[in-house]
């Protein structure tokens, strides 16, 4: 009796390791198939962005090749506001932020799922112009 209830705890502990491995693997695997890119958006259309990468951060950032990215049709923009804030846009309003840069672009965060942009985080640098006090009266 005593080696019926040895046999059954291995069965059971193998079977344990067979379910652990197969979720191991299926985590990696939907974690594989997601892809976050960081970089200028240089151009986009309603159906297609071009965007030029950066690999590292800060100071030791490097650009990478350019790449056009097709934009899923529910696809969700944002524009940043802030550090962590941002706001619900569209992809005219992305348009016309990279218009307002003469073409140099505008920095984006963009989330790929099976090669398509399914979500677009972008952030406008202009400076607002400061005012004189002689143009002001």
């Amino acid at each position: 009796m005593g080696r019926d209830v040895t046999l059954q705890s291995l069965k059971e502990h193998r079977m344990l390791k067979k379910f652990a491995c197969a979720l191991a693997v299926m985590l990696i695997g939907s974690v594989a198939l997601a892809e976050t890119v960081r970089g200028i958006i240089t151009s986009a259309t309603s159906t297609e962005i071009t965007i030029t990468p950066f690999t590292g951060k800060g100071k030791e950032a490097k650009k990478g090749e350019e790449q056009k990215i097709k934009v899923h049709k529910d696809a969700k923009v944002h524009k940043a506001k802030g550090k962590k804030d941002k706001d619900d846009s569209s992809i005219d309003d992305l348009v016309a932020a990279i218009k307002k840069t003469d073409g140099k672009g505008v920095f984006a965060t963009v989330e790929v799922e099976d090669k398509k942009a399914t979500s677009i985080t972008y952030r406008t640098f202009g400076r607002k112009k400061k005012v004189k006090k002689d143009d002001a009266e």
